[in-house]
This record gives structure tokens, sequence and C-alpha cells, in this order.
């Protein structure tokens, strides 16, 4: 499904959120555009908006763990990447507002 919802990756809990821009997202995993560079078969973390546009204090999100499978460059210096979902909660905007600052 074809989707322009907002993400954040990490790679540990104590680490800064990467934001990201969803592409598309499955049962099996998603695709996203961010600023930085992911190695192939790295496990991160990603917290994914369920409403479309910026997030806001009455989302729900997708909290989860994930793998690297695949890292393109773009043209505009940004990288495409692709992850198949290990595991994820579904969680309200209540129990992430002091991680992403809401």
């Amino acid at each position: 499904m074809a989707i322009r919802n907002s993400a954040f990756l990490y790679r540990s809990p104590s680490d800064s959120l990467i934001q990201a821009r969803m592409a598309d997202i499955s049962i099996g995993g998603f695709l996203c555009r961010c600023e930085e560079r992911f190695i192939l078969g790295e496990n991160i973390h990603c917290i994914v908006s369920l409403s479309s546009g910026a997030p806001a204090r009455d989302d729900a999100y997708l909290r989860g763990e994930a793998q690297v499978v695949r890292v393109l460059s773009e043209e505009d210096g940004s990288f495409a990447v692709a992850c198949r979902i290990e595991g994820y909660e579904i969680v309200p905007s209540d129990a992430l507002r002091l991680r992403l600052d809401l």
C-alpha cells in the first residue's frame, strides 16, 4: 500500500530519532526514505504513524523492530531503506509523547 506517513528510525533506545518518509508498507515490511545511511542486515527500531500526515497528539503508532534488507542511494543524497518487520505493537501517542516530543 503506497502511503506518505511519518516514521522514525533508531538503532538503540538511547539513540536520537531519524525522521523518515514512508513510501510503502505491508504486513511484512516497509520502504522509507531518510537522510541517514543504514547497513544491509542491520537491526533497527521503528515508530510509524498510522494516520496520514504529520505526527499528532491523538495518533496511534506501530512501534517495532526491523531488519534492513535493502539500501539505495537516491540522487538527492537521501537513502531508500527497505526493512523486514521482525515484531511490532500498536501504541497510542501517549505512550510515545516524550520520545516524539508531541
